[in-house]
């Protein structure tokens, strides 16, 4: 009995130690923003704010009357009237604090309640987002100054801009149903096909319009334009659309290059940057699959870096070189200048395209047949490389097909190609000449240079 009681006090002791963590990272940040502030005089210490000590002892008090009330059976009515308890003292302080000074500001009293309640969430299942709730809140309160510039120097166009890619992301986007649909699950289209002569087993081949995933692409194409919007207009053309197409390069190099086609036709004098942020998302997508395939597939990891890497390098370099182009004629300090930061109808024209040319793919799949590996590839690359360059890594993994190496290597190339061009074909179709025309030759270089690593791999093997 003894034994076990040792047990559960001795599993406490984490929680204790992140409870501590979390007031003191918090209390750090207090006491730093206490001591940029002008401190009132030594017989006037009432109004101080809590520092680094008080919040320590803050989150082990919520620790502690979380602990007790769990040992005492108390149905959380304990930490509660602790909380309460808390909540008037700090309601008292602050408010003595407002009425000696004339500052009346919440932040530093609802900082305080926020680490009582850290310091009981640790002793949960959730400790892991305790700590990061406060490293999160932590990392708010030290930006405090750049975070005010920032939103005073908002206009209401941008204010709304942000309110409707909200909607379009957290409101609209999780209604959606995230399944395939096709010509059966559409009655009058299904009766129409039939009548035609296409069989059911055909017409299920052909479910590949899903809802969810094509409204993601709208969202993903809408946010980065916003995102790219925010980052010229703070950092300047040159280092934020080289930011943007990084971080977008992560998500979709599609959708950048879809995003940068429709900022071009309103600033072709940035076609440097833009340019940039195109063969920076190239190059994280390059890098991307060589991840993908390295993982799924370890025994391709050195031949796919010979493919990849010499693709990636080359969009790189690229991107670095477009990057110090300096603009023909920038317009201000930060000047993108784009008609709105939010987009809509564009994202959805070039959702739709990118649409089409899945039901393109999906027919030249159907009508020629889908077992030579190469040509799937080639139309399965024209929309997406993730999910070809897995299912290659796959089949060869596992060698149920009996796909040869050689064979793997040219597949993925073959995929990553054909996205290369889809890509160079939307922007030049799409996009200003200015922009469009220096990417599609960079893709074609980046094309050359993991062909040539291609070539060197077969030999090698």
């Amino acid at each position: 009995m003894i034994g076990a009681q040792h047990a559960s006090q001795v599993e406490l002791i984490p929680g204790f130690l992140l409870a501590l963590f979390c007031g003191a990272f918090i209390g750090i940040e207090r006491e730093f923003g206490k001591a940029a502030r002008s401190e009132p005089a030594d017989g006037d210490r009432v109004g101080t704010p809590a520092g680094v000590r008080s919040h320590i002892l803050t989150a082990v008090l919520g620790w502690t009357s979380y602990v007790l009330d769990r040992s005492m059976s108390l149905n959380s009515a304990g930490w509660i009237a602790a909380f309460v308890a808390l909540a008037a003292i700090t309601a008292t302080a602050y408010g003595i604090r407002g009425i000696r000074t004339g500052h009346y500001g919440i932040t530093s009293a609802v900082t305080l309640l926020l680490t009582f309640l850290l310091g009981a969430l640790v002793q949960t299942p959730l400790r892991l987002v305790a700590v990061g709730v406060a490293v999160a809140a932590t990392a708010t309160l030290a930006v405090k100054a750049p975070l005010h510039r920032f939103v005073r120097a908002l206009t209401p166009q941008e204010i709304g801009a942000a309110i409707q890619l909200g909607l379009v992301a957290l409101v609209l986007l999780p209604w959606l149903p995230d399944r395939d649909l096709g010509p059966l699950d559409a009655g009058p289209l299904a009766r129409l096909l039939r009548d035609l002569g296409v069989d059911d087993a055909t017409m299920g081949k052909l479910e590949i319009f899903n809802p969810f995933k094509l409204w993601a692409l709208v969202v993903a194409i809408s946010t980065i334009g916003f995102a790219g919007y925010v980052l010229v207009r703070s950092m300047g053309p040159r280092r934020g659309m080289a930011l943007t197409g990084t971080l977008g390069g992560f998500v979709s190099s599609t959708a950048v290059t879809l995003s940068v086609a429709q900022q071009s036709n309103h600033a072709p004098h940035l076609s440097g940057p833009l340019v940039s942020a195109v063969l920076s998302a190239c190059t994280v997508m390059a890098l991307r699959v060589f991840v993908l395939v390295a993982l799924f597939a370890p025994s391709l990891t050195t031949a796919a870096a010979w493919i990849m890497f010499p693709m990636a390098g080359a969009t790189a370099v690229g991107a670095f070189i477009q990057s110090r182009k300096q603009p023909s004629d920038e317009p201000s300090a930060h000047g993108l200048a784009v008609t709105t930061p939010f987009a809509l109808w564009p994202a959805l024209q070039f959702a739709g395209l990118f649409f089409l040319i899945r039901v393109g793919a999906k027919l030249v799949l159907l009508v020629f047949g889908g077992a030579g590996l190469m040509a799937t590839a080639v139309v399965s690359g024209t929309v997406d490389v993730d999910a070809i360059s897995v299912a290659i890594a796959q089949e060869f993994a596992s060698q149920s097909t009996h796909i040869t190496e050689k064979l793997a290597l040219a597949a993925v190339f073959a995929a990553v190609a054909s996205n290369s061009i889809v890509k160079a074909g939307l922007g030049l179709s799409l996009g200003a000449r200015a922009v469009s025309r220096p990417t599609a030759a960079w893709l074609a270089a980046s094309i050359l240079a993991s062909s040539a690593g291609l070539a060197a791999a077969l030999v090698w093997k």
